[in-house]
């Protein structure tokens, strides 16, 4: 639309009688534009992360930074000089089937490849330019401009590929995404599977409403006459689907809130710099919507671990202090211990949940194997992980956040038995062969909702 917008106004040094378009047309104006909309594209390419969720709104910065660079018309110094340099037009000549061309093969390369050297995506960029040259050179132009004196021939092959290329996708999609190379040697849901890769791990359910205060989020759900807080990071928040459930099946007898930011811990000292800097207000958030709402009950989770260890510094009595030293670690639970007893008062009950398990056999993307010719499947994970070794590795952690529930009268809450059962393995599937969780720790909400039990006692009173 700002395209059309550009092409219906023309540019800025066209000749106008309108007052405002001749001041628009005017060189130092144009000059400017071109320079600030380039600034603009620049700016956007260098500053643009994930946590952007791009395209969305922020996909007008760069198009309006375009429109700017066109508007001022061939004329000025950005135009005329920079981006009329052989190279840059080159870039422009095949810049459509450069788009078409780095998008497969940079996907792929995510699809195929978990963790790739550096040197694969760069190799493919490569690869991208030549073919977009190619695809210029042999296709693009001679269609174009005429160089095919067949034309009902050039479209007749034209709407053969479209077709074929249909026909495989409906093969594919009848097959449930399994291709003549792919060899699934067993009866997993690979359908199952490819939902669960990739799927997002901070979300929302549809019954909260939601108010969002930098970078974290503060949800409100049901109208009891008791409240509820459940606080943390995303280990915290992939349990909200239960919550939605039991709201659901109107037996949520509480007004539940959630206060969650991913990477953000539920209690004060760790010290969080750079993207995550806003997680430092996380503690007092829990503190206001405590005060505010006269919160009842506290329910306190988050991964624990991922608040150990080097990279972190721990605050502690005015001192900062290395999170890869035992000192920090202590320092972390005696801060975990003090907020636990400043949430307590007189009728106000806060809970501990114990670490969920994890394991990289957990993550879908670990389940199978891909390759450019089909796929197949990892034979171990259909046989689980030993809950022992799972127990083992969360043992430390769990300890502790038991000896501070019985020092300070708080209660804890252990999810493993939901998630894992009894038995001497932990299944990574559930239901019809789809996996429990969406990476190496994050549960799905699917699972969640109809299986994860443990906090309904602190929000309903009645139970399925």
């Amino acid at each position: 639309m700002v395209g059309a917008a550009v092409a219906f106004g023309g540019t800025w040094c066209s000749d106008s009688s309108n007052t405002l378009k001749a001041r628009l047309s005017s060189v130092p104006v144009r000059e400017i534009g071109s320079a600030l909309g380039l600034i603009l594209i620049i700016a956007c390419a260098y500053k643009f992360r994930g946590r952007f969720h791009f395209p969305g709104w922020w996909a007008l910065l760069p198009t309006l930074g375009t429109a700017m660079v066109i508007a001022a018309g061939p004329h000025t110094f950005v135009n005329r000089r920079l981006l009329s340099l052989p190279p840059l037009v080159f870039i422009g000549l095949i810049s459509y089937p450069l788009y078409l061309w780095h998008w497969p093969l940079l996907s792929y390369q995510r699809i195929i490849f978990s963790a790739p050297q550096t040197w694969v995506p760069v190799a493919l960029v490569v690869a991208s330019l030549i073919l977009a040259w190619a695809t210029y050179a042999f296709v693009e132009k001679p269609i174009r401009y005429g160089l095919i004196k067949h034309k009902g021939m050039t479209a007749a092959v034209l709407v053969g590929l479209v077709v074929g290329m249909g026909g495989a996708g409906l093969a594919l999609w009848l097959n449930k995404g399994e291709g003549p190379g792919s060899s699934a040697g067993s009866n997993l849901n690979m359908q199952a599977i490819n939902q669960a890769f990739g799927e997002k791990v901070f979300n929302t359910t549809p019954g909260m409403k939601v108010t969002h205060y930098n970078e974290m989020i503060i949800t409100e759900m049901g109208t009891g006459s008791q409240s509820v807080l459940f606080a943390g990071d995303s280990l915290l928040l992939h349990y909200a689907p239960r919550i939605q459930k039991i709201f659901d099946e109107k037996r949520l007898s509480s007004k539940v809130f959630f206060v969650a930011g991913a990477s953000c811990p539920p209690f004060p000292g760790i010290i969080k710099t750079g993207w995550f800097a806003h997680c430092n207000e996380m503690h007092d958030i829990i503190r206001k919507t405590v005060n505010d709402n006269n919160i009842g009950t506290i329910v306190l989770g988050a991964s624990w671990a991922g608040y150990q260890g080097s990279g972190l510094m721990v605050s502690r009595d005015g001192k900062e202090i290395p999170g890869h030293l035992p000192e920090a670690i202590e320092a972390e639970y005696a801060n975990i211990e003090d907020f636990v007893r400043e949430l307590q008062r007189p009728g106000r009950k806060v809970y501990l949940i114990l670490p969920s398990p994890t394991h990289g056999k957990f993550d879908p993307q670990s389940i199978v194997s891909r390759t450019m010719t089909g796929y197949s499947i990892d034979p171990e994970s259909q046989d689980g992980v030993s809950t022992e070794t799972l127990k083992i590795n969360r043992k430390t952690i769990a300890t502790r956040l038991r000896e501070i529930a019985a020092r300070t009268g708080a209660e804890t809450l252990d999810p493993f038995d939901d998630i894992c059962g009894t038995g001497p393995r932990c299944s990574v599937f559930f239901a019809d062969g789809k996996p429990k969780f969406a990476d190496t720790m994050h549960l799905r909400a699917d699972f969640v909702k109809d299986h994860i039990t443990v906090f309904d006692a602190v929000v309903s009173t009645t139970h399925p």
